[in-house]
């Protein structure tokens, strides 16, 4: 039931279930997912792969940031990262040294901005707070979600609508449905 997608969702290292054939979102199912990009422009075969936990996103996504990204950045450069929510969480916990037990945590809301800005120090970016993290940091406590460095480009009211649909599409998405206000998810 939602306690079940709730443990796949909040744990680091445990898998969903793979996708079974039939399923309208198998992507084993859909070209578009068994082909590559690179920036370059050059086309590669892919096998995407039928379940993830958190822990196999960022061994995928950490390299990009400390390879790709962080680079540029601290080359000047302005970088748009449009991502799924695990990939743009554990890019939130590489960027604001987030432990795995509390990466899960993280939340990502579907369809805001999420903003870094960083300082650049003897060639370490370091990320630059918007003022509601200090007042986070003031509250944390153990247990609570951790705070970032992010700034959310949307009020509050668009962020807690975000996160219930954020929540109903993963109870959607094994066929639950239900109220994602009831679980934490």
């Amino acid at each position: 039931g939602a306690e079940t997608v709730a443990s796949w969702r909040r744990s680091f290292d445990a898998r969903p279930p793979g996708y079974e054939q039939g399923q309208p979102y198998n992507p084993f199912a859909d070209e578009r997912y068994l082909r590559w990009q690179g920036r370059g422009g050059r086309v590669s075969r892919v096998l995407p792969p039928d379940s993830e936990s958190l822990e196999d996103v960022a061994r995928r996504t950490k390299p990009l940031w400390a390879s790709g990204i962080a680079r540029e950045v601290r080359e000047g450069k302005s970088v748009l990262v449009v991502a799924h929510g695990n990939s743009i969480r554990t890019m939130m916990q590489a960027i604001d040294g987030v432990a795995d037990e509390d990466a899960a945590t993280l939340e990502v809301p579907v369809g805001i901005p999420i903003v870094y800005r960083f300082a650049q120090v003897d060639g370490k970016l370091t990320p630059q707070a918007p003022d509601a993290v200090a007042e986070c940091l003031a509250d944390f406590a153990p247990g609570r979600p951790p705070c970032v460095s992010a700034d959310f480009l949307a009020g509050e009211a668009a962020l807690a609508k975000a996160f219930l649909e954020s929540r109903r599409a993963s109870l959607d998405r094994y066929g639950l449905g239900g109220d994602p206000s009831i679980v934490d998810i």
